[in-house]
């Protein structure tokens, strides 16, 4: 395989949709490692020599020297300068700013609602469904086991402070923000967020609300119609907004496409039903990827189910 860029994530993390959307834009060749929630530390810490722990990630052996990104905002303007304004620094500011804005307080908030009600018992073979999409048969089987066995949902409510009262906030805050973009689509009259061209900003907006709008073209990484019922009930409430139909026509309009050196920005690409009826799935080599591990699965699960128990503690899920 020729490919130079490896992205290293969590399957189902919104940031790490951000990041994907801007190499799939940039038509960046790259390979995906998804894994389920505390499994990625093996692979981050491993590419970054014990530097990072969070996702998303990226490997670029494009140079002798492999070079080591790990937040997705600075994938985003690497690979896809495009959708910044390097000739308008104030444009190219504000652009950031909204990106830094939805990053700290859409991001966090969406992540807190979800898994309060996903690290439910009852919700745990749900759980395990969507966070192996895209991932290897071993870490399926470990986190499933460390998620029934090993603490992992008790880890992940401390690490990230999930709780029934800060789910509340949380939904309350992302009803005010979405309220916010409303308002500025609105009062500005414009198709995008900061004017009449596809940037940063809707990008980051979209794909870090994508996991309640759930837009059809992730239907297949997140496995919507599997989720709670209340969350649908929410996705629903939130598409019927302004906000929500942005993030819709976004995915509808830009998911697939590709940046036009003519027009120097992301084409608005014809809705055909071939178009309309295309999916994001990840570009991993397969659920038997790392199928050799099996072989040592039986005599060394319970200290992998430790390290990996231990990992998350250390990396505290930051998906930035």
């Amino acid at each position: 395989d020729n490919t130079k860029i490896r992205l290293v994530t969590i399957g189902l993390s919104h940031y790490c949709e951000k990041a994907r959307w801007g190499l799939d834009l940039a038509t960046t060749k790259y390979v995906e490692d998804a894994h389920p929630p505390g499994l990625s530390a093996f692979s981050t810490l491993k590419f970054s020599s014990g530097k990072q722990s969070s996702v998303p990630l990226t490997v670029d052996y494009s140079s002798s020297t492999p070079v080591i990104l790990g937040d997705s905002s600075a994938i985003l303007e690497k690979y896809a300068p495009f959708l910044y304004n390097d000739s308008d620094p104030a444009k190219d500011a504000e652009i950031k700013q909204w990106e830094e804005y939805f990053d700290s307080h859409l991001g966090p908030t969406v992540r807190v609602y979800l898994y309060n009600l996903m690290l439910n018992p009852g919700y745990f073979p749900t759980l395990c469904t969507v966070a192996s999409t895209g991932a290897s048969l071993v870490d399926s089987v470990l986190f499933k086991l460390i998620l029934k066995y090993g603490g992992l949902d008790q880890r992940m409510r401390t690490a990230m402070e999930v709780n029934d009262e800060k789910a509340q906030i949380s939904q309350d805050e992302i009803r005010a923000i979405f309220r916010k973009v409303g308002q500025k689509l609105k009062t500005e009259n414009n198709t995008y967020l900061l004017g009449e061209k596809f940037s940063a900003a809707d990008l980051t907006f979209a794909s870090l609300a994508s996991v309640l709008i759930m837009p059809t073209q992730l239907n297949q990484l997140y496995q919507f119609d599997k989720c709670p019922i209340k969350v649908q009930k929410f996705a629903t409430e939130l598409r019927n907004t302004t906000a929500g139909h942005h993030v819709l026509r976004c995915y509808s309009q830009h998911r697939f496409a590709q940046y036009d050196k003519k027009i120097q920005q992301v084409a608005i690409t014809p809705l055909t039903s071939e178009y309309l009826s295309r999916k994001v799935v990840f570009k991993t080599y397969g659920r038997n990827k790392n199928i050799n591990l099996l072989r040592n699965l039986g005599v060394g699960v319970l200290g992998v189910v430790m390290a990996g128990c231990a990992s998350f503690g250390y990396s505290k899920l930051n998906h930035e």
